[in-house]
């Protein structure tokens, strides 16, 4: 009789047991979230090698860099990850290097895509100006091959050509000397002279300079920015004629000075006051020192020595 009383008296205790457990257990489940391991290796330390060619480093007074962005594919989406990138090493041939550390949140392999941009000093949630692009490949590469022709970079400019005319509309021809326009002008009659030249891609536009390196530091006058060279930039109030160009008071006939359309950061130029122009000429043509009224003087295309291209690899 003790010892049914005594197993009954266990059984109680052991069912008591099990229902805190279970409680405890469903407790758990309702508040606590899963621990979601990290991948096998994983670590968020990193280092980046980036060897781009056909690129100069941005003046240091231009208000611009470069950033490195990282796409990457986490359980809330997908989300950028922007590296911003200091003095850069320079190689011969115009090439630029950069490498670092870097820190993800998220393995290599989440990685989808690489961009190289030119930010403003404040660097922006997302790209503004992308430059240079490619797929991300991970696993044993953990690399991507970046360049101008991928639908995130800045496209392609080669088969751009063009004239520029010195010509003006005072009586005095002699500011022809100081006045240009990119067009054709044929018995009166203005037709625009740049051909094949392509509307710019998101975050980026045209700019028009004179560059004179006969001057330390060099003069660099802007003459404004446009996106169609069949009609007028963006300083309309001194242009006599409805096309990129215009009279400034700068001497043009200077055989050390270069014209220069220029792919520019839409955010950089938007003010009419850049500091800097752009590492990245479209089209160029070397002044000299006769100018006459009326002159044409044929654009060269300097797309091919300007399409930057580079390799990203990260590793640890």
């Amino acid at each position: 009789m003790q010892h049914s009383k005594a197993y009954r008296t266990h059984e109680k205790v052991i069912l008591t047991l099990v229902g805190m457990t279970m409680l405890f257990l469903a407790s758990c489940s309702s508040t606590t979230p899963p621990v979601v391991q990290k991948p096998s290796g994983f670590d968020s330390n990193f280092n980046y090698l980036l060897p781009v060619g056909n690129i100069r480093a941005l003046a240091a007074s231009s208000g611009e860099q470069y950033v490195l962005w990282l796409r990457l594919r986490t359980d809330s989406g997908l989300v950028w990850n922007s590296v911003p990138l200091t003095v850069p090493y320079r190689l011969p041939n115009d090439s630029l290097k950069w490498y670092g550390n870097l820190t993800l949140h998220e393995s290599p392999d989440s990685i989808v895509l690489a961009v190289l941009s030119i930010e403003p000093m404040v660097i922006p949630a997302t790209p503004t100006s992308k430059l240079i692009a490619g797929a991300f490949t991970g696993g044993s590469a953990n690399a991507a091959s970046l360049t101008a022709t991928d639908s995130n970079g800045i496209g392609d400019y080669s088969n751009a050509s063009g004239s520029v005319i010195f010509t003006t509309k005072s009586a005095d021809t002699n500011r022809a000397k100081q006045e240009f326009y990119l067009m054709h002008l044929n018995n009166g009659v203005t037709t625009a002279s740049i051909q094949n030249l392509p509307i710019p891609k998101a975050g980026w536009t045209y700019g028009l300079w004179v560059l004179d390196s006969n001057f330390y530091p060099m003069h660099q006058f802007f003459y404004g920015y446009f996106s169609d060279a069949a009609g007028p930039d963006s300083e309309p109030s001194d242009n006599e004629y409805p096309f990129p160009g215009g009279f400034k008071p700068p001497m043009l006939n200077d055989p050390g000075a270069r014209l220069e359309v220029t792919l520019e950061p839409t955010f950089a130029v938007r003010s009419n006051a850049p500091l800097a122009p752009s590492p990245m000429p479209v089209l160029w043509v070397q002044l000299q020192r006769f100018l006459d009224f009326n002159q044409s003087l044929d654009l060269q295309n300097a797309w091919p020595a300007s399409s930057p291209s580079g390799r990203l690899t990260i590793y640890q």
